[in-house]
């Protein structure tokens, strides 16, 4: 009986467990150029280690306030942008809300497929199922002024 709970159990979680990503932190920080008319706007940056590998997960979106915004992935293993990985890989994925100029960083053709409730949500593709993770810890950095 004890045995055929066991593996009940680990059958449960195999199916259970999602083998994406965890996310260990996420930052924004609000920028302001120092000439006028440069621009301001806020950078999010999301650090995250990797459950599996670039062959089975893709990140493809960050919607940051009901918002596609152009992003950019980080491996900090390999040093090299782009989004191939390995398993327990650490990843930095940044984007930026360019407030004097959305056209360049956002695509506003795009409908938010889902209910938005958090701040920032994570579009990627698990074994060629869409899904969307939701994050709201985010912490708030000191704000920049740029020269």
């Amino acid at each position: 009986m004890k045995s055929i709970f066991t593996i009940l159990l680990f059958i449960s979680v195999l199916i259970f467990c999602k083998k994406d990503f965890r996310i260990l932190e996420c930052t924004m920080q609000e920028w302001i150029g120092g000439r006028q008319k440069s621009g301001k706007g806020v950078n999010y940056k999301i650090t995250m280690v990797t459950e599996t590998t670039s062959d089975k997960l893709e990140l493809k979106e960050l919607w940051i306030r009901e918002r596609l915004c152009k992003h950019k992935l980080y491996n900090l293993n390999t040093g090299e942008f782009g989004n191939s990985f390995n398993k327990n890989d650490t990843l930095i994925l940044t984007g930026t809300l360019t407030i004097y100029d959305l056209k360049n960083n956002i695509d506003s053709t795009r409908e938010v497929p889902f209910d938005f409730s958090e701040q920032i949500v994570i579009g990627y593709i698990l074994r060629n199922k869409t899904k969307y993770k939701p994050y709201k810890d985010i912490k708030a950095l000191k704000p920049l002024l740029l020269k």
